[in-house]
């Protein structure tokens, strides 16, 4: 097998949820797991991004921070809450000052928008490790 298909299945049968109101980054952040050979699924807000969590079985979860009827912050504190032990990356245009705080709610890691393919490969690889 050649290194570039090898690359390319690094997320192999791994279901991710991503989460985040703005349908383009959902496409984007979509199409880069898949291109890494993950599943993906979308909710469009952190209250269907919480139920999706709660009723489905994801490998992990992209959480963007800022989103109508509830925030990254306020869905994975109520994940915690609920004993939801699988990863759940914050993503967020802007947010420098906002990483200790989402690293003490619970969130396995934190990358700032936009995203490098890589970047975000290395990222979900890290937390599933």
């Amino acid at each position: 097998m050649q290194q570039a298909e090898i690359k390319k299945r690094q997320l192999e049968n791994k279901k991710i949820l991503v989460v985040d109101d703005n349908i383009d980054n959902q496409r984007l952040m979509s199409r880069m797991l898949q291109l890494a050979g993950a599943v993906t699924a979308v909710a469009k807000d952190g209250e269907e991004g919480v139920e999706k969590a709660l009723h489905e079985n994801f490998d992990a979860i992209l959480m963007d921070l800022q989103m109508p009827v509830k925030n990254g912050l306020d869905a994975t504190s109520e994940l915690r809450s609920q004993s939801y032990q699988k990863p759940i990356i914050a993503v967020t245009a802007h947010g420098k000052g906002d990483k200790e705080r989402c690293m003490e709610i619970g969130f396995s890691d934190f990358l700032e928008k936009p995203l490098e393919k890589d970047f975000l490969i290395k990222s979900v690889l890290k937390v599933l490790a």
